[in-house]
């Protein structure tokens, strides 16, 4: 019988063949899976996940660089992420799920914890790492810090000062500053340094935010900030950020260390510049800690017999802190600076051309990070007063004085592994000084307002940091300054970087020193005359850094700076303004094999200056510098040496003198002064040239481990072979005064803990 649609599905069979109706199925069935598959993904994805979070020291609550934060998931799919600079990391686009948290750094005890993330939530997550006395065992994921740091910044820690030789065993920030190639310091006495062209008071020099008007003692060996104090130290040479403005030339922005909260530590040193003192611990166990620091020079008294001359130099620093834990996320903190310094570049420490300056600063900062949020809050004041005073032998008595009080209010965003700043501050200064050199010059005040806008995205391979700052003087009426800031880096390959920075800068107050005379180091703080510009710079910064193979590591930077009203105190002129441009290429290899470690640095800078003098190189275009180092730890010893060479830089020709006598007096009769010595230079200031620069310090140390305590035995050579190093020349006694001859010092440290 025949069935019903019979022909038609066989004749169906026929045309298509056996396998028309199953071939239906399994596409079917493969684009359901493959469908299936796809929406499962995209509902994975849809809406991932996000962590982000601190990572600090137990004890310290300072920000852990490099720690590693690993997530581990049930199919042992990963995601991980090391913190930044700041201690701060970012794991982005994680799908929901349940999670393995650890999070390890060496020489610290690993967190691990495990939590559930949800879709589309954004977790902040604040760890805090306990320290070990000894490498841990078991599962610990290290990640190592990044070779290579942005485009001018030099990133210095405490391991960097372990590599140079200094005069005594605590050692100094101004070590490191001065080795750097863009880094000009005219002798070692005054406290001065010139960063790629800029005059020192450009420099912006922030401790734990507190602006220090003068960072440096008037040896040149030391700054305000000995190396125990410091947690890290940001030196941006050129190029900066929006976060940092009132300032054309650079940035030196110091963090100083946070006390342990569990137990008490202490460090003394005694040697021939200074002694030291250093305590930290905890206030109250596990929640508050405080630093305590104190530094006084003892070389005014030992001078002589150490060096058979008087050495008239008298400085010392007192700096304290004290933090609290508030909760996991947040903290506060509260520092303070003085330092004192005075003496005659020659001569006594009461004799003639004395100088006195002092600092005395404060800050507090709070920290808020909510639990539930990928935001922060800081909120920082602080307090800042410099005086000085210079009793010339010939003339009156000079005096100035700055006050500034200022603070800001932040907001940060941390938006997957971009971070957002938005900050809102105001800062006032007071000035008050006694200069006849310098009438017109504003004594009253400067008020400033701020915003700024500072961003950074980061990519598979490149970074992006643009910015923007507003600048506002409402005590001036001036108009709005605008400052555009741009730093982008792009890494090609592993540990190979290339950076470009550009930037707009302003600054609204003058500090002016004598230019010709660099025996002459007292500084006039003031603000812009009405109707002057305001000083400005625009940065070009490009550069290259990265490995060189396993052990060593190279940087070249080249960079721009376009200056525009300046204010210079030249001679009998008075105030001169001017513009300048300043060309450089700094250049830096390191490398290290066993026990050896060596340094080479090399700086090229060409800075001029025009006005209605000419166009001229100022004193510090030392157009060429090269620094070597190198240095050996064995077992407890430490062998450290350094060698650097300077070009001579221009100086104004003396070709004689006069006494500058008074009328007679309205009863006729002659005047019996003397009268007060004028020299006469050249018309053209600044054709001459002083003569190169080189030195060798050598400094060693033994290192003895007790149960109790560890005793450092440091020696060192200042200037080992005795180069008589020009300073300059008192023309008024025909008198060459040279810098430090050899100096010998032995000094001795403790640390207890």
């Amino acid at each position: 019988m025949e069935q019903p649609f019979a022909g038609g599905v066989h004749g169906s069979m026929n045309r298509f063949g056996r396998l028309r109706w199953p071939r239906r199925w399994f596409l079917l069935g493969i684009s359901m899976l493959v469908s299936s598959g796809v929406f499962a993904q995209e509902a994975r994805f849809a809406d991932p996940a996000r962590l982000v979070g601190v990572v600090r020291d137990a004890e310290s609550s300072a920000p852990l660089t490099g720690a590693a934060v690993l997530l581990a998931a049930a199919d042992s799919m990963t995601y991980g992420a090391a913190t930044d600079e700041r201690g701060q990391y970012t794991i982005a686009a994680v799908p929901s799920g349940r999670y393995a948290l650890t999070v390890s750094f060496l020489g610290y005890e690993p967190f691990r914890d495990s939590l559930m993330l949800r879709e589309g939530e954004e977790r902040a997550l604040p760890v805090a790492l306990s320290p070990v006395p000894a490498e841990l065992t078991g599962v610990t994921v290290e990640a190592a810090p990044p070779v290579t740091s942005p485009v001018g910044l030099i990133r210095v820690r405490p391991a960097d000062f372990a590599i140079l030789p200094t005069p005594d065993p605590t050692g100094d920030l101004a070590s490191v500053l001065t080795l750097q190639p863009g880094v000009v310091n005219l002798g070692d006495r005054g406290g001065e340094l010139y960063v790629r062209g800029g005059l020192p008071t450009e420099n912006l020099v922030l401790v734990d935010g507190m602006r220090l008007f003068r960072p440096f003692h008037i040896v040149g060996f030391y700054s305000a900030v000995p190396t125990d104090i410091i947690q890290y130290a940001d030196v941006y040479a050129g190029g900066f950020g929006a976060r940092y403005g009132g300032r054309i030339s650079s940035v030196v922005d110091v963090t100083t260390q946070t006390g342990s909260k569990q137990r008490f530590r202490g460090s003394a040193s005694v040697a021939p510049f200074l002694t030291a003192v250093h305590v930290d611990g905890p206030l109250a166990p596990g929640h508050v800690s405080f630093v305590a620091s104190a530094r006084e020079s003892v070389i005014e008294r030992l001078g002589e017999s150490v060096l058979g001359e008087p050495f008239p130099y008298r400085f010392g620093d007192l700096f304290g802190k004290v933090h609290a834990r508030l909760s996991p996320t947040a903290f506060f903190t509260a520092s303070g600076l003085v330092t004192h310094d005075e003496g005659a570049l020659s001569g006594t420490l009461t004799g003639e051309n004395h100088i006195e300056w002092s600092n005395a600063a404060g800050a507090a900062r709070f920290f808020y990070m909510p639990p539930t949020l990928a935001s922060a809050l800081d909120v920082s004041i602080s307090y800042s007063d410099y005086t000085s005073s210079f009793a010339p032998e010939f003339g009156p008595e000079r005096a100035s004085r700055v006050t500034s009080f200022g603070g800001e209010f932040a907001l940060d965003y941390l938006l997957g592994a971009h971070e957002v700043r938005l900050a809102f501050a105001g800062q006032t200064l007071l000035f008050d000084f006694t200069s006849a050199e310098v009438e017109g010059l504003l004594e009253d005040n400067v008020t400033e307002g701020t915003a700024y806008v500072d961003t950074r995205f980061e990519f598979d391979r490149v970074q992006i940091e643009p910015g923007i700052r507003f600048q506002f003087f409402p005590s001036q009426a001036r108009s709005v300054s605008i400052e555009p800031r741009l730093r982008t880096a792009w890494t090609p390959v592993r540990d190979q970087t290339i950076s470009v920075a550009v930037g707009r800068y302003r600054q609204e107050v003058l500090g002016l020193s004598e230019l010709q005379d660099i025996g002459d180091v007292f500084t006039i703080w003031a603000g812009v005359p009405a109707g002057r510009p305001l000083p400005t710079a625009v940065h070009l910064v490009a550069g290259w850094q990265g490995r060189l193979g396993a052990r060593a590591q190279a940087g070249v930077e080249g960079y721009i700076k376009d200056l525009s009203g300046m204010a210079l105190l030249v001679g009998d002129r008075g105030v001169v303004y001017t513009d300048g441009l300043v060309r450089g290429l700094d250049l830096r290899a390191s490398a290290e094999r066993g026990v050896l470690r060596g340094d080479v640095v090399y700086g090229y800078s060409a800075t001029t200056y025009t006005d209605n003098l000419g166009t001229y190189r100022p004193p510090h275009d030392r157009r060429h510098r090269l620094g070597l180092v190198g240095s050996i730890e064995a077992g407890q010893w430490r062998l450290r040496a350094r060698w650097q060479v300077a070009a001579g830089g221009p100086f104004t020709r003396i070709v004689g003198s006069y006494r500058a006598l008074d009328s007679l007096d309205p009863d006729g009769e002659f005047l019996t002064d003397p009268g007060r010595p004028v020299l006469l230079t050249e018309s053209t200031p600044f054709v001459g040239r002083t003569p190169s620069y080189h030195r060798l310090d050598l400094s060693v140390e033994r290192v003895f481990a007790f149960r109790a305590a560890t005793l450092t035995l440091h020696g060192s050579l200042v200037n080992a072979y005795d180069r008589p190093n020009f300073f300059y020349y008192d023309a008024l006694r025909a008198n060459r005064i040279d810098q430090f001859p050899l100096i010998p010092t032995l000094g001795l440290r403790v640390e207890v803990e």
